[in-house]
């Protein structure tokens, strides 16, 4: 049995593949954020601000703290791997026409 934590919540799971499919965007994104010395939400607040000049996060929080770490984000220069690689997790979405 596994135990993880996840933003504050402690999730059990004995199904291994359910395991990786629900926490594989993390797993792949804790390298690019240790390389920065910064935490996934900060990586993923930079990657949408690095996606367009145009788009504006307004994460929600509840201190602070992690106000501070959110404004933060917007020092991170995320690379074209970084965004390369990012991009895999949350590929763009294609409009479809009917």
């Amino acid at each position: 049995m596994k135990v993880i934590e996840n933003y504050g919540r402690a999730i059990e799971s004995s199904d291994e593949n359910l395991f990786k499919e629900i926490f594989a965007p993390q797993i792949r994104l804790e390298p690019i954020a240790s390389r920065h010395g910064a935490t996934i939400s900060q990586i993923t607040l930079a990657w949408l601000l690095a996606r367009s000049p145009a788009i504006m996060p307004v994460p929600g929080t509840t201190s602070m703290a992690h106000l501070r770490e959110n404004l933060d984000a917007q020092d991170i220069e995320l690379n074209r791997e970084d965004i390369q690689s990012i991009n895999s997790i949350a590929p763009e979405p294609r409009a479809s026409i009917k």
